[in-house]
């Protein structure tokens, strides 16, 4: 893991990224919930 993330790290220029405040607003409840629907679409079709 050490290696995948060294990159990563180097790339590091002490700048504040692109603020995406408002996107995990959105991204984690919609994901949450297609998850969820997706489990119950599967497992309600298949047993």
């Amino acid at each position: 893991m050490m290696i995948i993330a060294l990159p990563f790290m180097l790339r590091y220029n002490r700048q504040k990224g692109p603020v995406l405040k408002y996107f995990f607003y959105v991204f984690y409840p919609a994901h949450t919930f297609l998850l969820f629907w997706l489990a119950n679409y599967i497992f309600a079709n298949n047993g």
